[in-house]
């Protein structure tokens, strides 16, 4: 049986097709995408850290090829490359440099919940979810404010590409065009004038001896400015709305606080943000029953292998007191998302005031865009008591 990640069902509710996968056809493929599905939690956790057999370097999208010339990203590079451009920007991404963010994120998320909490409605994606995360990639990056939210339609543009629907691509593919045209003036204006920006950093740092070429510092800004929102974007809007779904949980949170942690790491497990991404076998690779054709396109199904039953017990319960000791709702191995400690601040304080400010809430309406990699809300409409 044919794996869709566009049928309606499986964009409403992937959940319930991954466990039959999982149970019957745990690789499967794709004509249609020219693409295999990998479901099990151990065979998606093998093939992350299996970097040498399963490559990023030509693409993790079931897009083929990269969309436009926008430079080399962390994401979709192998080593030896990948380590020398993560060792140029891993300090900067640490638990101990992003803590210095807490006072300028709480600032932000105060600031937004104050312009709708008193109105008794909200629409959490454009309101909250989406310009809070922006707001601080783009303090990270030094981009001018009034540019920020112009990346986040850009960013739409390139996560909604469906390769089965070619009025997507031209869109995408003019996206990172425009990211790489904004980034190429930016980077040559910190060339002559560095500030305290990310950019700046990156243009006058090197690996090994050498300064970072252009299309590198070019790659970094465009990962930082897709990945970097996109990810904490929709593990509020999903942590929203698994609370939504689970009100006696959410009354546990707005008495302890310090649940929160533990829920956002239940939220990546049970309703990832990234649903997967893809590699390419660059050799034959059986995985159980199935061998994968060297040059096969495998895309690893994050969002499955985090309701794996071998792996987690009870694994369709939603659970903010569950230890979980592991989870590839920010993948694994050497490609490990470089900003998880950034995305893990920002969505502790945008949780820990949400439930403050507004401790109940009901869903008005929900719209989803398709994506073969993201899972979260275009739009939500939440209801509540005026504050």
């Amino acid at each position: 049986m044919e794996f869709d990640p566009f049928a309606d069902d499986v964009q409403a509710d992937p959940y319930p097709s991954y466990r039959w996968f999982r149970e019957h056809e745990p690789v499967a493929h794709n004509a249609a995408l020219g693409a295999w599905f990998v479901f099990r939690f151990d065979d998606v956790l093998r093939a992350l850290h299996d970097d040498e057999r399963f490559v990023s370097g030509q693409g993790v999208s079931l897009t083929p090829g990269p969309p436009t010339r926008a430079g080399r990203t962390l994401i979709a590079t192998d080593d030896p490359v990948h380590g020398q451009l993560r060792s140029a920007i891993s300090a900067h991404f640490t638990p101990r440099a992003v803590a210095r963010f807490e006072p300028r994120v709480r600032a932000l998320v105060a600031e937004h919940l104050d312009a709708f909490v008193g109105r008794g409605s909200c629409e959490l994606m454009g309101e909250f979810a989406i310009p809070v995360p922006i707001i601080v990639v783009g303090d990270l990056l030094g981009v001018r404010p009034e540019d920020r939210l112009q990346f986040r339609v850009w960013a739409d543009d390139l996560v909604h590409q469906d390769p089965t629907r070619p009025e997507t691509i031209a869109p995408a593919r003019a996206a990172a065009a425009a990211i790489g045209t904004y980034f190429s003036s930016v980077i040559e204006e910190r060339r002559a004038h560095p500030g305290e920006d990310l950019i700046s950093v990156l243009v006058h740092s090197s690996v090994g001896g050498e300064s970072l070429p252009f299309e590198d510092l070019l790659g970094f800004a465009f990962l930082l400015i897709v990945a970097g929102t996109e990810t904490t974007t929709n593990l509020v809007a999903n942590a929203t709305l698994a609370l939504d779904a689970h009100p006696d949980q959410r009354t546990a949170l707005c008495a302890d606080a310090s649940l929160i942690p533990g829920a956002l790491e239940e939220v990546l497990r049970w309703d990832a943000p990234v649903q997967g991404l893809a590699r390419v076998a660059v050799e034959d690779v059986a995985i159980g029953d199935v061998v994968l054709p060297a040059g096969s396109r495998v895309q690893l199904r994050f969002g499955s292998a985090n309701r794996d039953e071998r792996e987690y017990p009870d694994p369709d319960v939603f659970d903010i007191r569950r230890t979980v000791t592991r989870h590839v709702g920010l993948g694994h191995g050497i490609h490990y998302c470089l900003g998880a400690s950034l995305s893990r601040l920002e969505g502790r304080i945008m949780l820990e005031e949400l439930v403050r400010r507004i401790p109940e809430w009901s869903v008005e309406h929900m719209d989803r865009h398709p994506s073969l990699e993201v899972r979260g809300p275009a739009r939500l409409e939440l209801g509540f008591a005026p504050v």
